[in-house]
């Protein structure tokens, strides 16, 4: 077991943890300051919950739910549910299949959020938002949406339309009019943390869309992105934050490291693949996978921030989980470390994969107002743009104990942190 030091966090109290019997209030780990805590998570591309869950719904389940304090809400994955109105089971399949091939229903996806943030949010909430995936991707997307548009008010379902319509058109005749329409009918509201594992850059393997300040937002306090070292597939290419590569390994959530004047953000690398990262790749009842390890840090990321958000500590246990704090202290197994990994293209059902890495594809560039065809991609490793990247302490553990080495690939030393 490796044992993992979080980073200073601000001043502020924490419930302490500690035995059950004597302090049943111990059982929840507040990092609750002022106003409520609006926790929304979004799970990954074809995920809902079943018995081989993603981070997502681990940590939606470490979440305390019996309290006034915080609200929670969870949505399943592109391609998991449709919009109301097709009468067969046939059209219902369709549209699944469309909405996985293509995120035809991003919108869909990311109104449920906001409308989910109209009909509760009181001015003094804090809003936190996670993801997996595309599930990722739809959180950000949101974050982007609240930052030029606002929040509605309560009641206003037949503008929420509209304003995505604005939100998601960027010429300038469009933004001049989201900012009236902002000004108009919105509150300005900020976002204290966004938590997301391995965004992934095509939000459809068809149907490329770049939504506004999804990859840099700051109107965002805190970000945090646990990325996968090992995926593969030219499909799940990783959408990185467009500020962290400038910015430097922060040991705190209180203020801002660099990048945009208003936004602490933080890549960090984490030995597995798409699944490994964001969980899913194994069934709940097994206790120990890679997944666990990023789980662990988005956690202690969030403590450390302090957000608002409450957590059940009565809950880490029943997911198998191991997060102990002593000070500031979490702690790592072995077990975790060593795990196996998941490549979907070694899988038995990897032809559909394998068949993409040997055609050309769409590829929007950053920047770029039309998609270029990529080359066939042949299964090649991730290439990590940023130099001197930040990895998890764990890789290294995971290179000591195993002799691992990682898909990606990168130039200069790697930054360890915790």
């Amino acid at each position: 077991m490796v044992t993992l030091r979080l980073p200073p966090a601000r001043a502020g109290p924490y419930r302490k943890i500690s035995d059950r019997s004597s302090r049943p209030a111990a059982r929840y780990l507040s990092t609750k300051t002022t106003g409520r805590t609006l926790v929304l998570c979004f799970d990954g591309t074809a995920s809902a919950f079943d018995s081989d869950n993603t981070n997502v719904v681990h940590f939606f389940k470490l979440l305390r739910r019996d309290t006034d304090e915080q609200l929670c809400y969870y949505q399943p994955g592109i391609g998991t549910y449709m919009k109301p109105g097709a009468v067969s089971q046939l059209l219902r399949w369709g549209a699944k299949v469309l909405d996985v091939a293509t995120a035809w229903y991003l919108y869909e996806h990311v109104h449920g959020g906001y409308k989910f943030l109209m009909e509760n949010y009181q001015a003094g909430d804090r809003i936190c938002l996670f993801g997996f995936s595309r599930g990722a991707y739809t959180a950000r997307a949101l974050a982007g949406m609240l930052h030029k548009i606002g929040l509605l008010c309560k009641g206003n379902d037949e503008q929420v339309p509209f304003a995505y319509e604005l939100y998601e058109n960027a010429d300038m005749e469009s933004k001049q009019i989201a900012q009236g329409f902002k000004d108009t009918f919105c509150t300005p509201v900020s976002v204290d943390f966004v938590g997301v594992w391995d965004t992934v850059a095509s939000v459809g393997l068809i149907r490329h869309k770049t939504l506004p300040f999804a990859t840099s937002n700051d109107n965002i306090r805190v970000f945090r992105h646990a990325l996968a070292l090992d995926e593969r597939r030219v499909s799940f290419r990783p959408d990185k934050c467009r500020v962290c590569s400038q910015v430097e390994e922060s040991k705190s959530a209180a203020k801002p490291a660099g990048g945009t004047p208003n936004t602490n953000a933080l890549e960090v690398w984490f030995a597995g693949c798409h699944g490994d990262v964001g969980g899913g790749a194994l069934p709940d009842t097994e206790r120990h996978s890679l997944a666990n390890i990023s789980l662990q840090w988005m956690v202690g990321e969030v403590i450390v921030a302090q957000c608002g958000v409450l957590f059940d500590t009565g809950r880490l246990n029943e997911i198998g989980v191991k997060i102990t704090l002593v000070g500031n202290d979490i702690a790592v197994e072995d077990r975790d470390v060593c795990a196996d990994m998941h490549d979907a293209l070694e899988a038995p059902s990897a032809l559909f994969w394998k068949l993409l890495e040997r055609v050309w594809l769409p590829h929007k560039h950053t920047n770029a107002w039309t998609p270029t065809f990529d080359r066939p991609h042949h299964g090649r490793g991730r290439t990590i743009q940023s130099a001197n990247p930040n990895f998890h302490s764990s890789v290294k553990r995971r290179m000591e104990l195993l002799g691992y080495t990682p898909s990606a690939t990168w130039e200069g030393s790697p930054r360890y942190v915790d």
